[in-house]
């Protein structure tokens, strides 16, 4: 066949495999590049290369694969002296597309075809974007892990460093991150991603077979890493997606951020992507190992290229299982239209639909009261906007401004990696692949946001009577309405109290000596003077889930868990979910807290509660303390006893701000020790604090604050701060600090501390051997205190 009809069949073979199809009246053309683009991204001001980009990479590969340097050559040196970074959130992923690049420029400088400028723009480009993933992570499902790590490696084999190659094979089998093998894969083949959806969780399996191929190549075995384990998690996947079942158990991922999957994802079932070949080349024909799972879907994959069934994308070659779907009820949406007489606020209107339908659904908006920061150490009572929906699958989210222009949108927490994507100068449109609770802030602006409160739906009217009828409890069912009255709704024992979306309560909901209550559904409970909504006293055996309140405290109770919980409020002392004196088992799960003073807080006596505070756990959540502190720990108690905090938790938590100007009440993470307590045994692990407006990142004191305590504190012991990230302006100087030499801080222990993406540890490198790590943060560690370390990582796998 002539060189020239060869090159025209590539090119149209390229073009094909893109979804731009030649007919027979169209005449096969040599390729035409999109680009090069400067600056290349999936979203943001420069999103439309994202497709572009995406042809041409693979198009040098393809070109360079089929023995066409030249051609593939033009393309590279194109993107050599004109790519200048990638860009965006999700710039990470951009390294999809540049895994095809750098693999075209090995394969002709394996055939000795180089110039010094592929060099340069691997290091001003691409590296950068790993390094930057480095300083954030870890952060993202384990897809991302992996394919910044295979781009890792791949340009560790151009470049000949040995350095960086081995820094890919150390983040493989080693890292800290949801994309290295033991975090991607469990012993059992049940991937990371598993519960999330069966696309996203074969692009990372594809992405560390590319791994252990090019390490192969290089004469390193990471195939048979961990006794096979990416084997067994291609055999998981390809069992799950011909339509057989598989075990499935909720796990806790290094992040955090993943582990609400009860079940394998359904989204994309049956949809194979050509990743299974390398692995079953492997395992089955190299070691002799049997896939017989990823066989019988070979089979089916090699009749569809028969058959000309593969579809084609930028990520990929697809085909579907015969039989095998994702099924009809995966993408649903549960609204709850506002009742006539709650109070609405009509600053946005916000739209809805389920990936599966083409139809908007427009959500009703609540104003809620609060106390934002408007500078200079000043606040002012706000209105701003909140709204609520449940859904499975995934949601498309439409929100239009009508009262104002924006320049900019932001939708918070950073670390969500929820992407606003602006429409217009008024409209904005972003998708929530799992329930968030978010905040979308336009031109930065927190006095009159939005508050976007998402989750799974809520267990049926029926099915609650049911089960309490089956428990010996009364059944109570509040309807959606306006329930106007000042009276307070006091539940008794045994009873489970329903409160259905729609249902508006300007009363407080009182568990007082009571126990085995329930209070579910979606409603609303929140007072106009701004407090309470609902109180737990004196109780145990308590459930709060799916209410928005102004404030719940709880006191002198055990085994109370509150789910679901939203708390807004904005007067003086308007803290969120107290926890005071005498309390034990308490659990804080998926709730979010915007508070005018402490989110949270763990005390020992206080009020009429008394006794010591035990085993209080808060984790999935986000706090935002307009005033005071994010978490507060320890200041109340009973002088003449002595009594003890301990056992304390805080996993997975996102902090959006804090706004103190007085620097005794500073720390997002705050522990002051007062009235004669014995603060020990806290954990705070997992969380993403990504602005301080004033304040703090910590503060750890043993002192004696007497406007609130009759006594100093006997001591702080056994702390830990594990995986704390901060992103944001230079925070104010956080404190640790003991009374005297017998009221001390003892034991504090910081795990992977980052600090806008700098590891902070004791033998960080840069470090002068005779600085302080604390002082990096920027941290003040006073006197009476012993036992302080900074280390790089909590574990290695």
């Amino acid at each position: 066949m002539p060189e020239m009809m060869k090159i025209m069949l590539v090119c149209l073979a390229i073009l094909i495999g893109q979804k731009t199809l030649c007919t027979a009246q169209q005449p096969m053309t040599l390729y035409r590049m999109a680009g090069p683009y400067e600056v290349v991204a999936r979203d943001g001001e420069f999103r439309n290369s994202k497709a572009g980009s995406e042809r041409d990479m693979r198009a040098a590969l393809d070109l360079a694969n089929a023995g066409h340097a030249e051609q593939a050559s033009a393309i590279i040196n194109a993107y050599a002296t004109t790519l200048q970074r990638f860009d965006g959130h999700d710039a990470p992923l951009c390294l999809i597309q540049a895994f095809d690049l750098v693999r075209a420029m090995t394969k002709l400088k394996n055939e000795g075809i180089v110039t010094r400028t592929w060099a340069d723009m691997v290091r001003r480009a691409i590296l950068p974007t790993i390094d930057r993933f480095e300083a954030d992570s870890p952060f993202a499902n384990g897809n991302w892990g992996a394919i910044v790590n295979r781009c890792r490696m791949a340009c560790a084999i151009f470049l000949n460093d040995s350095a960086l190659y081995q820094s890919a094979i150390d983040y493989f089998l080693y890292a800290a991150d949801n994309g290295s093998l033991p975090c991607y894969i469990a012993p059992d083949g049940q991937c990371q991603e598993s519960g999330r959806d069966q696309a996203h969780a074969q692009l990372g399996l594809g992405a560390m077979c590319d791994i252990c191929e090019m390490a192969w190549m290089q004469g390193d075995d990471l195939w048979g890493a961990l006794d096979n384990r990416l084997m067994k998690g291609i055999e998981y996947s390809a069992r799950y997606n011909l339509g057989h079942d598989v075990p499935f158990e909720t796990w806790q991922d290094c992040t955090g951020l993943y582990c609400d999957w009860t079940e394998p994802g359904a989204m994309g079932r049956g949809r194979i992507w050509d990743i299974y070949r390398k692995p079953f080349d492997h395992y089955a024909n190299v070691k002799h190992l049997k896939m017989p799972y990823t066989q019988r879907l070979l089979a089916l994959q090699a009749k569809a290229e028969r058959k000309g069934e593969m579809s084609a994308s930028g990520d990929g070659r697809t085909f579907q299982v015969p039989g095998v779907t994702e099924g009809q009820r995966l993408h649903l949406l549960f609204t709850y239209p506002a009742p006539q007489g709650a109070p609405l606020r009509h600053d946005y209107a916000v739209f809805v639909r389920p990936r599966s339908s083409e139809h908007w659904t427009q959500v009703d908006t609540y104003m809620a009261k609060v106390n934002a920061s408007v500078g200079d150490g000043r606040h002012r009572v706000s209105e701003i906007s909140y709204c609520m929906f449940d859904f499975t699958g995934d949601v498309f989210v439409r929100v239009v401004s009508l009262h104002k222009k924006f320049k900019s949108a932001r939708i918070r927490p950073d670390y969500r990696g929820v992407i606003a994507n602006t429409l217009n100068d008024s409209t904005i449109q972003f998708q929530l692949f799992q329930p968030e609770n978010v905040s979308v802030e336009l031109d930065g602006d927190i006095t009159d946001n939005l508050l976007v409160f998402t989750a799974k739906p809520p267990v049926g009217k029926q099915e609650a009577e049911r089960k309490a009828k089956s428990d010996g409890r009364d059944f109570i069912y509040l309807a959606p309405g306006f329930y106007d009255k000042d009276d307070t709704i006091r539940v008794a024992s045994n009873t489970t109290l329903y409160i259905d979306g729609g249902a508006y309560l300007t009363s407080t909901i009182a568990i007082d000596d009571a126990h085995d209550v329930s209070i579910i559904g979606r409603g609303i409970a929140r007072p106009p003077r701004g407090y309470e909504g609902c109180h737990v006293y004196r109780s145990r055996n308590v459930t709060v889930d799916g209410l928005v309140v102004n404030t719940c405290p709880i006191g002198e109770s055990q085994n109370v868990t509150l789910h679901d919980v939203r708390s807004i409020s904005h007067p003086a002392w308007g803290d969120g979910l107290n926890v005071f004196g005498g309390c034990s088992d308490i659990l804080f799960d998926r709730v979010f807290c915007r508070n005018s003073d402490d989110c949270t807080t763990a005390y020992a006596t206080r009020k009429d509660f008394r006794g010591s505070t035990r085993n209080v756990t808060m984790r999935n959540s986000t706090l935002w303390a307009d005033v005071a502190h994010p978490i507060f720990i320890g200041i109340h108690g009973d002088a003449g006893r002595g009594d003890t905090i301990e056992n304390l938790r805080y996993v997975n938590i996102d902090i959006l701000g804090q706004a103190e100007p007085q620097v005794d009440y500073q720390g997002c993470l705050a522990i002051n020790c007062g009235d004669n307590n014995i603060v020990r045994n806290v954990i705070f692990d997992n969380i993403r604090i990504e602005q301080i407006e004033q304040g703090s990142i910590a503060q750890v004191k043993v002192g004696y604050n007497q406007k609130y305590c009759t006594a100093p504190g006997r001591g702080v012991e056994n702390v830990t701060f594990r995986n704390v990230r901060y992103k944001g302006n230079r925070p104010n100087l956080s404190i640790i600090n003991g009374y005297d030499g017998e009221r001390m801080v003892k034991g504090i222990t910081f795990e992977g501390i980052k600090i806008d993406g700098r590891l902070l540890h004791d033998r960080m490198k840069g470090k002068p051997a005779w600085h302080s790590t604390a002082d990096y943060v920027p941290m003040y560690v006073g006197n009476h205190v012993a036992d302080i370390l900074f280390r790089a990582d909590s574990k290695r796998y």
